[in-house]
């Protein structure tokens, strides 16, 4: 069931399955793999909302962001895929409806690499399906119902730990979520990129529904 029949920023007539939010800065090369690793879902029921800092305002700038704008944020799930990761499972929206259809979970985590490197998996295996743990999840391992990410995403503005703040938060909440574990590597964070700005820039906040695009605003 989808919360928003007629949706005031989707072209859709309700609200995707998945909405992806992508903070950007300055990695125009980085982003271009990002926004292909979500054109070639075999499931395209997803909108990708883009959050472009053009100055370079610092990590905590962009977690704050994440609340500031969440009210564009529509999806039945939503989940935070900076400009410097990427999804590695073409399948990866197809599975999590199986997920959702099987479980009906209000969160789902799953495993990602840093830099192609596949030693590092958070989260590691000491907290697997146990709790979140602090340096050992970041935002591209979770996502969760549009009802917890909007009561909490406010949670998420430290910049160093907002990540493991958010989905803390959420899990020693009140609301007792159900969350899924599943034993599978998702994401990425491209080696390209290092977190660093790049030549080029990008200029606006956009909203992307399957492979359409329109501009929203400036950051």
């Amino acid at each position: 069931m989808y919360k928003n029949d007629n949706c005031t920023f989707c072209d859709k007539v309700r609200c995707p399955f998945l909405t992806v939010v992508t903070r950007c800065y300055k990695r125009p090369n980085s982003l271009k793999i990002n926004v292909k690793s979500l054109k070639t879902q075999t499931d395209a029921d997803y909108e990708q909302v883009f959050i472009v800092d053009k100055v370079g305002h610092g990590l905590a700038s962009a977690d704050q962001a994440l609340n500031k704008y969440k009210d564009i944020n529509c999806g039945d799930y939503i989940m935070v895929l900076d400009d410097d990761d990427m999804i590695t499972d073409p399948q990866f929206i197809e599975k999590l409806k199986v997920i959702k259809d099987a479980f009906s979970p209000d969160v789902i985590i799953w495993r990602g690499t840093f830099s192609s490197n596949t030693k590092t998996l958070p989260p590691k295996n000491a907290w697997w399906g146990v709790r979140p743990v602090k340096t050992q999840i970041g935002s591209f391992n979770y996502c969760m119902s549009y009802k917890l990410y909007h009561k909490y995403i406010n949670v998420c503005k430290t910049g160093l730990t907002g990540d493991y703040d958010f989905i803390n938060r959420v899990y020693h909440s009140e609301d007792k979520p159900v969350i899924k574990w599943i034993d599978e590597i998702f994401v990425s964070c491209q080696e390209s990129s290092n977190g660093m700005a790049e030549a080029n820039d990008l200029y606006s906040t956009i909203r992307q529904n399957g492979t359409q695009r329109r501009v929203i605003r400036n950051r």
